[in-house]
């Protein structure tokens, strides 16, 4: 399990430690998922040209696929994710969540 100095390093919050060590865990299980290295799902990458920017529909669609929807989900949940796409939900409207 991830100790909570490394965890806080990088922004996870101490009630999400299980939640992210669970979603870390499975992520190196799972040889290919929909996000993995996708410029397009993480705002670090985005440049000035908006064409490169996933709709959250589209972003969405996306996750419905992917093995890890529900880990990534609880982990966004444990972690007071306010923005994104985690687990097929955007955040910013996540009373509409699927769990």
């Amino acid at each position: 399990m991830a100790d909570a100095q490394e965890a806080n390093a990088i922004g996870i919050k101490k009630s999400a430690i299980t939640a992210w060590t669970k979603l870390s865990e499975a992520q190196e299980e799972v040889a290919t998922y929909n996000c993995k290295d996708n410029p397009y799902f993480y705002t670090d990458y985005w440049d000035d040209n908006e064409s490169n920017i996933l709709s959250d529909e589209e972003a969405e669609q996306l996750c419905y696929k992917c093995p890890l929807i529900k880990l990534c989900y609880e982990f966004a949940i444990a972690n007071e994710e306010e923005y994104g796409i985690w687990g097929g939900v955007n955040m910013s409207r996540k009373q509409n969540h699927l769990w």
